[in-house]
């Protein structure tokens, strides 16, 4: 016959039992704390740390933030380690207690990946490493890696895109990265190739080789002057680097071998690029470790694309090379052609697809006609304006128009577009990035890529119609994080062409952008042009009712 528990007997079993969890609890948290519910954890993501804000930077908040990460990691781990009997509890609270650090952690790396502005990968698949300090000892990177990008490239911190592709091109993955222009795409690339291909020629492996594809002749010689800073900084000039043109291929002739031997690093325009892995009968694809595609969606503007498929076929063979796409913007038609080829690539986007940097101050002025742009660019120069300043003109024939219109306004104007010879157009360059020159009058030819780092202003004389050369044309100003200011002209003619930029506005507003100064009518442009459509659709649609019920055949009447 079974025992009677008495009453007195249940509360002291019960007491026993809120005794020992509590007791777990404390274990856990210190303190007897209980985790948050599903309902406030999203109200928790929506405004993370909001308090913490108030005396913190963005960059020790995300320190902050993977600190606690990484301790609650180590919490859950040494927990689910220790024996139910070492706990003393049953099975069932174990596990409860396991999924409750979960989902705080979780909490935790939502906030992070806010923090970081990382739309994907999800960084619970992907780790970012937020410090260089972190790099250097997660990677095992030398010694002088975090003085090297502090002291040098004057960097306090990884930049978004830095945190999160450095380790995955360290794994050797294929990835496609979008990413706001300035915000540190070149090196992204750059350390973790770099690093790789340096110790493979320590060990006196082979397959150290990088090739690195620009779609301009401007862009390849300025990744190819960032190759030899991080060479002969962190690498001790130990890798051959060769920027490809035209003349190098020439003198290769048929020594190829030679050549090969001396050269770890080869940069250049696609056409170049692929002239040289003819030429070597494809035996330097043996030899390839990592193959770049920087700027990508400008391929298919300046006609490109057959020759990168080319590329993307003859390398695809191989399937020890790694292939990196880099853009601030990206088409569909070339993430179709990425997949098609790799399907196995790893998307990131750093911050929201196809929008300028939050740091550039936009302005949009309407002045008309043609002569109340100059009078404009006139009236701007004779204000407090922040120099150096980039003007955007659309055309050879306007640019030196322009420029004979306002030399006088402001000492030191140069202009520069693609007939001025190759050796002017370098000198006018570095000019204008040691600020001899204060104002440079341009075409779309300085748009992409091209690293002015203390750029202050931006001018769209000539207002662009398509977003991805707005973005790309603005990006020149507030790099790595610093302020900008960008001025775009607009002009009676211009008015039927502009509900995309008019859309881009939106979105921006949208997004929070607080810095658009417009006119009210461009910004509902957008609207009125959506609006105007579903007004013609019903039209349509009643349209064909009112056919449909006039064809109907009625029955005769008795």
């Amino acid at each position: 016959m079974e025992k009677k528990i008495s009453k007195k007997e249940k509360s002291i079993k019960k007491s026993k039992n809120n005794n020992q969890q509590s007791s777990i609890n404390n274990l856990l948290f210190g303190v007897n704390k209980s985790i948050s519910k599903e309902k406030n954890i999203k109200d928790e993501i929506k405004e993370p740390i909001k308090e913490e804000k108030i005396n913190k930077n963005k960059n020790e908040i995300i320190c902050e933030l993977k600190l606690k990460c990484k301790k609650l990691e180590k919490e859950i781990e040494i927990y689910a380690k220790k024996s139910i009997e070492e706990l003393k509890i049953t099975e069932k609270i174990k596990m409860k207690n396991i999924n409750e650090l979960k989902t705080k952690l979780n909490i935790l790396k939502e906030k992070l990946q806010l923090e970081l502005n990382i739309k994907y990968p999800n960084i619970s698949e992907v780790e970012p490493l937020i410090s260089f300090e972190e790099i250097q000892s997660v990677l095992k990177y030398r010694n002088n890696f975090t003085e090297i990008m502090k002291n040098i490239y004057k960097y306090e911190y990884p930049t978004s895109i830095q945190s999160i592709s450095i380790p995955l091109i360290n794994e050797n993955k294929n990835i496609i990265a979008i990413s706001e222009t300035g915000s540190g795409k070149t090196l992204s690339y750059i350390i973790p190739c770099f690093h790789k291909s340096y110790l493979k020629k320590l060990k006196n492996e082979k397959n150290n080789k990088i090739i690195i594809i620009l779609p301009t002749k401007e862009l390849s010689k300025q990744i190819y002057n960032e190759s030899l800073l991080f060479n002969k900084y962190y690498c001790d000039n130990n890798l051959g680097i060769k920027y490809i043109n035209t003349s190098v291929i020439i003198s290769i002739n048929n020594n190829y071998n030679n050549f090969i031997n001396n050269t770890d690093v080869y940069i250049g325009t696609p056409n170049n690029i692929l002239k040289l892995i003819n030429l070597c009968n494809n035996s330097i694809l043996d030899l390839i470790s990592y193959t770049i595609f920087d700027e990508s969606d400008k391929y298919f503007e300046l006609g490109f694309i057959d020759i990168i498929e080319q590329i993307l076929q003859i390398i695809s063979k191989k399937n020890n090379i790694s292939k990196l796409f880099f853009s601030a913007t990206i088409s569909e038609n070339l993430i179709e052609i990425i997949n098609n080829n790799y399907a196995d690539s790893i998307n990131i986007r750093i911050g929201s697809k196809n929008l300028p940097a939050k740091n550039i101050i936009q302005e949009f002025i309407y002045c008309s006609n043609e002569e109340g742009k100059i009078t404009e660019l006139k009236n701007i120069f004779h204000k407090k304006i922040e120099f150096p300043v980039l003007v955007f003109i659309d055309g050879v024939n306007k640019i030196k128009y322009i420029y004979k219109k306002i030399k006088y306004e402001c000492p030191n104007i140069e202009c520069m577009f693609s007939k001025i010879n190759k050796k002017e157009r370098e000198e006018q360059i570095n000019k204008f990035r040691l600020g001899d020159i204060f104002v440079l009058l341009c075409s779309d030819l300085l748009s992409r890529g091209i690293d002015f780092k203390n750029v202050k202003t931006i001018i769209n004389y000539d207002c662009p119609y398509k977003i991805t050369n707005y973005i790309h044309r603005i990006g020149r100003t507030g790099r790595a994080g610093k302020k900008g200011t960008s001025i775009t002209f607009l002009e009676e003619k211009d008015k039927d062409n502009l509900y995309y930029i008019s859309k881009l506005i939106n979105d921006m507003k949208n997004e929070n952008y607080e810095d658009i100064i417009c006119p009210d009518w461009l910004i509902n442009l957008c609207k009125q042009k959506n609006v105007n459509k579903k007004i013609g659709n019903n039209k349509d649609k009643n349209k064909g009712n009112n056919k449909k019920f006039i064809g109907k055949k009625r029955k005769k009447s008795n």
